[in-house]
């Protein structure tokens, strides 16, 4: 009795063990995708901007805006921190903005969750916007 009990129990937890190093994999495979330098040019009420978001392989980042309004004035943001990827979402700690240090107890992130991502292209969805976020492959090195 003991048996018939004890077999299915092992080969559901093989199975267990066998999906979670799957999507682990998985995971891992698309985070390494995520590595690399992606632009993002939009346009929105006059106001054009060039995002470049490069995320490096050691889970730092770097966010750099350049954003030109239809009266010709422009302003550049910088920010860095960290980056994960947990599967589904794409997250960002932002611990710099211009070179400063943030400072505080407010914790300054943003979570979005990976629609797909490619070679060429990364396509997030901004909850908050409503709106799919999409960024192409840039070479390294390449400016807002």
């Amino acid at each position: 009795m003991k048996k018939t009990i004890l077999l299915p129990l092992l080969v559901a937890l093989a199975l267990a063990a066998g999906c979670d190093n799957e999507e682990s994999a998985r995971t891992d495979e698309t985070r390494a995708k995520l590595v690399g330098t992606w632009l993002r040019e939009a346009e929105s009420g006059g106001v054009k901007s060039r995002r470049v978001l490069s995320l490096s392989q050691d889970g730092k980042f770097a966010d750099r805006i350049h954003a030109t309004a239809a009266d010709g004035q422009s302003e550049r943001l910088d920010y860095a921190g960290e980056w994960s990827y947990d599967g589904t979402n794409l997250k960002r700690r932002y611990l710099q903005e211009n070179g400063r240090q943030f400072s505080g107890g407010k914790i300054r992130y943003a979570t979005q969750p990976l629609v797909s991502v490619s070679s060429s292209e990364l396509v997030t969805r901004d909850n908050a916007g409503g709106i799919e976020l999409v960024y192409q492959r840039a070479p390294e090195g390449t400016q807002p």
